[in-house]
């Protein structure tokens, strides 16, 4: 129907040498388990795919998705527990990928990194992603690439959310290497918008 659904900003730049300094810790000198230490997503959601929607159960089983996804914590959508707002997320490529083309493992970690961010921003509020009542939706995401890195090779999303208000929730992220080289930096925007129910409204 000719309706934009997308509007993206992109900057490029040839490679040059310049300074050089990164803040902070890798995943494992902060204390995140190693990948290897971990269960993998479809091996969290095994036990559950009845509560997973038909429509869905395919993104989180372990032969569809080519990305093995291994998260610190696991945090099922349905959860409406209270959390600090952080979290950490391993990710890989399941198959090797071509050498020499950048652009792909760029857009790759685009793709990826825009799973679990705005869930960051939820943790610390008594509701959960896959809620009936909640709207949430990514109003910006942002990508920020610092360092060559490849996606066949284990890399650490670490999240945490600065603040939530007006509906709207915040999260930034650092992508790290394993052997501790920080090569993104991510934020996005999100609506969390809980719509009035009968359960919600104040009695009398």
């Amino acid at each position: 129907e000719g309706a934009p659904i997308l509007a993206m900003t992109a900057s490029f730049q040839r490679a040059e040498r310049g300074f050089e300094h990164q803040d902070g810790l890798g995943p494992l000198a902060r204390g995140l388990p190693a990948p290897e230490a971990l269960p993998t997503l479809a091996d969290r959601f095994a036990p559950h795919l009845a509560k997973v929607p038909p429509r869905l159960r395919q993104l989180y089983s372990a032969e569809a998705n080519p990305l093995d996804l291994r998260p610190c914590e696991f945090v099922a959508p349905w959860d409406e527990s209270v959390r600090a707002p952080r979290q950490a997320v391993w990710v890989r490529a399941k198959d090797p990928l071509p050498p020499g083309d950048e652009a792909v493992h760029q857009r790759l970690l685009t793709y990826f990194t825009d799973w679990a961010l705005l869930g960051t921003a939820l943790q610390p509020h008594p509701t959960a992603m896959w809620r009936r009542e909640l709207q949430a939706a990514s109003l910006s995401h942002s990508v920020t690439f610092h360092r060559p890195f490849r996606m066949d090779a284990w890399l650490c999303h670490v999240m945490r959310s600065p603040s939530a208000s007006g509906g709207r929730g915040f999260a930034l992220g650092e992508v790290w290497s394993e052997d501790g080289r920080l090569v993104a930096s991510t934020s996005q925007e999100g609506l969390m918008r809980v719509r009035s129910t009968e359960r919600d409204r104040p009695a009398g």
